[in-house]
């Protein structure tokens, strides 16, 4: 990984109606709309603040074998985002908190990512409806090779 994402937008004055380019390289742009809170995210200054473009997101690397449990350990009360494997697994990751759904019944449901490649498995912010978001690797040489990105539904 290197380098910075550019981020741009576009700004129109009331006074002057001239349109002005915004621009970042740290993930945020800056405002300085009077309806923010003043110092929400920059408190270097009290008439602008910083305007999250992603999601804030709390990130775990998973070590060992043992199930971990991800969040706060119940259901409904964690986003999935991704997984991220860092190296190509020789073993399973199994995923459970999930409902799987019928015409008649939901039961909980474990997916299993069988011996994942390197790169991200996305979940787009699925909430673990079932039960505690829990995350196991079926070996131990898989050790410290998967990231997951999460929030916490009350963050």
């Amino acid at each position: 990984m290197g380098g910075n994402v550019l981020i741009q937008g576009k700004r129109e004055s009331d006074r002057t109606k001239v349109q002005e380019v915004l621009t970042s390289d740290e993930g945020y742009l800056l405002t300085s709309e009077g309806t923010h809170i003043a110092g929400h995210r920059n408190t270097t200054s009290n008439t602008t603040d910083w305007v999250a473009v992603g999601e804030d997101l709390r990130g775990v690397v998973i070590d060992g074998t043992a199930a971990v449990t991800i969040g706060g350990g119940a259901a409904n009360d964690t986003f999935l985002y991704k997984i991220k494997i860092l190296a190509n697994f020789t073993g399973n990751l199994t995923i459970a908190g999930f409902n799987k759904k019928s015409s008649s019944t939901t039961a909980a449901k474990t997916i299993t990512l069988t011996t994942p490649t390197a790169g991200d498995y996305d979940f787009s912010g699925i909430l673990n409806e079932a039960g505690a978001l829990v995350i196991t690797a079926s070996n131990a040489s898989d050790d410290e090779l998967a990231m997951v990105f999460y929030k916490v539904a009350t963050d």
